[in-house]
């Protein structure tokens, strides 16, 4: 019997959890989670393991930013102290008004005030989107990005479809995008009040009685924009052009009379350029992902007065600092998303924490890592990777359906994943930390100004890598070191496990049966990624050159249409579904990752035998516990609509992403002793990987 700390714990955990009146041959997931809604009683109406240790970490870096700066503290910590205060001073950021805010307005090019016919006379529509991704790094009608190009490996200009989003980080309850509480017309109309009383506050002198006329305007053009987006074509395939064809390609998409406005991609261009060394013209390759969306914004601008556009993005610029200036314009702002979802609002230092960190990630992150490191717990994931990939290797082997050919090439590029897990090994090295912020300025007591000042940097370092080879060194940590997930990309063929996963209920769990299931399945899923619907598209090297022959392609794409079929029959109600073929690549890792993580362990009880048992749960096999750690993962407390809501998303909903797996896996039924034909052992399975 283990009554080591970690297996105490992980015992009372799942326990607590567990619903033991429920037959875990008819539904796994409520016997694993039947009691987790019981045991987390929170404001959230969704919650999850994933959002309870994001909330475990956030606090710890809050305390952190709330210490004094010392001597030992690099500079980017310092700085990222005295950002965290500045953002809590809300006396400083009253006394310094609106004015940071107008300011950052003046530097997009344009006006201090709401925008007119007056205003637009002078109105460059290509040069203030410029400035506008420049200073904010706002994608406002056009998102910019970085992509590769195949034929060359060198990085290019990406442009698709660009809503009016707000680049600056803001806290709200739930996604704009998702419903409101309230109706659509009370949406509106809370919206309409919203601005006017920013209107009002920004420009004391404006006409009250005028102000929800010019809001609704705006809020029209929002619409007209979406409206052209979803119009488009979902998921088509990027196009490589020239900027001059695309500029082209705009243009002739009307041919009657002169336009009422034009983007000029060549003003464009050397507006989004000035002062860098690199520099793009009209002859250089864009991507354009999504060509019809430029088609259709052409033609709305053909025929729409300056001004409407002018006042669009005067909007989007004003809203996205609303959130971090005075009182009274927060205050509106909180009022708003109070009433369109019904949810408190967070407290000042809970916000500035989360502000700090997305844009310091890297400073905080080497506070955490100078009180551990993770060394020796990073060594143990690699071993344990190296088991999922030999697991996944022989797999691979005894697969039926593939020929020896594609099998060698799966097997090399299972062998070239790279790994990036706990931190950054440069973290902790004298002065990269500096290095790595080099280009970012705090300035005391300026909260938007530093923030601005940040966004500007980093769109200055994406355009300056132009042109050059893709860093695959440093894939694995774009994202944040604190993150609590993991992540496969493609284009670096590299899996990324942040730090911030690497704790209970994912990782330190006693057993190893139980670390295999947890963090080891989610392993699985990210190596499995590199052979999913999309990911089987990319070599080694990242590169998208397919070395899949047509008859190879047809076996993959029958099996993985079972998946479509299953997922497509799971349901949150008699209305709405899963969509299998959304979310099939996450449904493709899912499945093979518990798969390839369960033979891993084999492996691992092969070089060091039996392992003890669990108190409280002695009766249970070594293997069941790895079923049992898997599904314990995945546990949350939602409600309906929430869950409604997540069927948009490529993830299917948690419960379904465990019954959907266990319920494919042979060994699972094994290991349970589930009856043929029970629900949890369906005699039809799909299996891939």
């Amino acid at each position: 019997m283990c009554y080591s700390e970690e297996c105490v714990k992980s015992a009372g955990m799942l326990l607590a959890n567990m619903d033991l009146r429920v037959d875990p041959c008819q539904d796994f997931y409520s016997y694993t989670c039947g009691r987790w809604a019981d045991n987390h009683e929170v404001e959230d109406s969704t919650y999850s393991w994933f959002s309870d240790r994001s909330k475990f970490l956030h606090s710890k870096v809050a305390s952190y930013l709330s210490e004094n700066a010392t001597e030992n503290d690099p500079q980017p910590l310092v700085e990222a102290k005295s950002l965290f205060e500045s953002c809590i001073d809300t006396d400083r950021l009253d006394a310094l008004g609106t004015e940071p805010l107008l300011e950052v307005v003046e530097r997009t090019g344009l006006p201090r005030t709401v925008p007119d016919e007056n205003s637009a006379a002078s109105f460059n529509l290509a040069k203030v989107l410029a400035k506008t991704q420049r200073v904010l790094s706002m994608d406002i009608l056009v998102q910019l990005s970085l992509s590769v190009d195949n034929t060359t490996n060198l990085t290019i200009v990406a442009v698709g479809p660009g809503v009016a989003g707000s680049s600056l980080p803001e806290l709200v309850p739930r996604s704009e995008d998702q419903k409101p509480s309230v109706g659509a017309r009370d949406a509106v109309a809370l919206r309409l009040a919203y601005m006017a009383g920013v209107l009002a506050e920004l420009d004391p002198t404006a006409n009250i009685t005028a102000l929800p006329a010019l809001s609704l305007k705006v809020l029209v053009v929002d619409a007209q924009v979406k409206t052209d987006i979803q119009k488009t074509e979902p998921g088509s395939t990027p196009v490589k052009m020239t900027f001059a064809e695309l500029q082209e390609l705009m243009d002739s998409a009307n041919t009657t009379g002169t336009p009422k406005l034009r983007l000029d991609w060549s003003e464009y261009l050397n507006e989004l350029m000035t002062g860098l060394n690199t520099q793009i013209d009209l002859n250089d390759t864009v991507l354009v992902e999504n060509r019809d969306y430029f088609v259709a914004l052409a033609s709305r601008l053909h025929k729409s007065r300056p001004e409407t556009y002018q006042r669009y993005i005067w909007w989007a610029v004003v809203s996205s600092m609303v959130p971090h200036t005075t009182t009274e314009l927060r205050g509106l702002r909180d009022e708003l998303y109070e009433a369109l979802f019904k949810r408190p609002r967070h407290t000042r230092p809970f916000k500035c924490a989360k502000y700090v960190k997305s844009f310091l990630n890297m400073a905080i992150s080497y506070k955490f890592a100078t009180i551990n490191d993770l060394k020796e717990t990073s060594e143990k994931v690699k071993w344990m990777l190296r088991d999922i990939t030999s697991s996944f290797k022989e797999l691979v082997a005894s697969l039926p359906w593939m020929d020896l050919e594609t099998k060698e090439a799966t097997w090399k590029k299972a062998s070239s994943i790279k790994s990036y897990i706990g931190y950054p090994k440069w973290l902790l090295e004298d002065g990269e930390l500096e290095k790595f912020y080099k280009h970012v300025e705090i300035n005391d007591g300026q909260f938007l100004e530093s923030m601005v000042s940040i966004k500007a940097a980093e769109v200055r370092t994406i355009l300056e890598s132009v042109g050059e080879p893709p860093n695959n060194q440093s894939l694995g940590w774009l994202s944040d070191p604190l993150d609590v997930n993991a992540y496969y990309g493609r284009g670096g063929n590299a899996i990324a496990i942040p730090a911030g996963i690497l704790q209970t209920p994912f990782y330190y769990l006693g057993l190893e049966a139980l670390n295999y299931g947890a963090i080891g399945s989610i392993l699985g899923h990210e190596l499995t990624h590199a052979f999913d619907i999309e990911g089987k598209e990319y070599d080694g090297e990242g590169r998208k050159i397919s070395w899949w022959s047509d008859e190879m392609t047809k076996q993959y794409n029958d099996r993985a249409q079972c998946f479509v079929k299953q997922y497509d029959k799971f349901a949150v109600n008699k209305i709405n579904k899963v969509n299998g073929t959304l979310t099939l690549a996450e449904n493709i890792a899912d499945n093979g990752g518990v798969r390839e993580a369960l033979h891993a362990y084999r492996y691992y009880v092969k070089r060091n035998g039996e392992e003890p048992y669990l108190p409280g749960l002695e009766h249970y096999t070594h293997e069941q516990l790895f079923f049992l750690a898997f599904a314990n993962v995945w546990c949350e407390k939602t409600i309906e609509s929430d869950e409604i809501m997540s069927l948009g998303d490529v993830h299917s909903p948690n419960k379904f992403r465990v019954l959907g797996t266990l319920g494919n896996s042979p060994e699972f039924a094994d290991a349970w002793n589930c009856p043929k034909k029970t629900k949890m052992n369906p005699e039809n399975k799909c299996i891939l990987w």
